[in-house]
């Protein structure tokens, strides 16, 4: 028992920062969910179920990446007994009990945060989209991004391939999110990574977003029934192609929009497109990648990066503005969270 204090004691004070962030964004989200008497839309369990189903495959995958690397470094003479010993010794480790808390706080975030995202429009309305696409075009010459990008892309197995990706995203931010809290190396990157994330789904995700609530290209034709929709000839592009592969992008809109309609609260739910979440956490991810000495990881992480921010346009789930800012501000919170995670490697 002794020994479980102190574990959670060394947790709270390594990761306070981290803490104090998710519990500002509770009380100020709980209390916006109050002002407008939404509060029996707001819940901190949307994504407890889908961490603890996530922490087990995620677990016996990262476990059977170590068993690879002890049979091919350590090479002990009696494996199992060896695995045995490790992994009893490795769940009395602090930083097991500091893996597993933040995970149960970063869902009972990212649930909050799914709350909020889900009444933006309660709280301002979509109206910010022919704003959005006219300035959009305005910056690029005249024209607008998709069709600049349509020449290049425009190819039916290209749009199924971004698709794909596109789709992986939800599964390769988690991996990161996972690494980061129960096997990460360097103390200072994971404090830096997790006050990161936390950060752009709070500045991002949730501050800008309603302040320029906006449902996307995707979504013109439904959000803005009465208005000409300048994405039409993307749409019925996007539908030309679902009609050769399978569409993500088509059905992962119909289900959104049926969410927004009949005010479902689940994992994923809510609509809004400035600034895009997608990029936002793209560019942490290369920002981390590029901190890595394997010059394969780095260009992996940029891949990852120019297929998200392309996609994003593409697709038609974001205007090309919305992808511009969300790297930028990622980078300033990147920027301030290595200030701050410094600051406590310093003591």
């Amino acid at each position: 028992m002794r020994k479980l204090v102190e574990n959670i004691r060394f947790t709270l004070y390594s990761d306070w920062a981290f803490y104090v962030c998710v519990l500002l964004y509770l009380i100020g989200t709980w209390s916006v969910a109050q002002y407008y008497q939404l509060d029996d839309r707001f819940s901190i369990l949307v994504y407890l179920k889908l961490a603890l189903l996530q922490f087990i495959p995620y677990g016996i995958l990262f476990y059977a990446i170590y068993i690879v690397l002890v049979m091919v470094k350590t090479r002990p003479k009696a494996l199992f007994s060896y695995l045995a010993i490790d992994f009893k010794s490795k769940l009395m480790r602090p930083n097991f009990l500091r893996g597993l808390l933040g995970l149960f706080v970063l869902a009972v975030f990212l649930s909050a945060m799914t709350s909020f995202k889900s009444v933006i429009p309660e709280i301002n309305p979509f109206t910010w989209d022919p704003v959005l696409a006219n300035f959009d075009k305005g910056l690029h010459g005249g024209h607008v991004p998709w069709e600049l990008l349509q020449p290049i892309l425009g190819w039916p197995i290209v749009t199924h391939v971004i698709d794909i990706v596109y789709g992986l995203w939800f599964i390769i931010m988690m991996t990161f999110v996972m690494w980061f809290l129960f096997t990460a190396n360097s103390d200072f990157l994971r404090k830096r990574f997790i006050i990161s994330y936390v950060l752009c789904w709070t500045i991002n995700g949730s501050l800008l977003a309603v302040i320029f609530s906006s449902v996307g290209p995707v979504f013109y034709s439904d959000a803005y029934p009465d208005l000409v929709n300048p994405f039409n000839s993307l749409m019925s592009y996007l539908t030309l192609v679902s009609l050769e592969y399978p569409s993500l992008v088509l059905r992962e809109k119909e289900m959104l929009w049926a969410f927004y309609q009949n005010a479902t609260l689940r994992p994923a739910s809510g609509i809004s497109a400035m600034p895009s979440m997608h990029v936002s956490v793209a560019t942490l991810i290369f920002l981390i990648c590029r901190r890595r000495k394997q010059v394969f990881v780095k260009v992996l992480g940029g891949v990852f990066l120019v297929m998200i921010g392309l996609g994003s346009v593409h697709l038609g789930w974001h205007y090309a503005i919305d992808g511009y800012l969300a790297l930028i501000v990622t980078l300033v919170i990147w920027k301030c969270t290595g200030f701050i995670a410094g600051i406590e490697r310093s003591k």
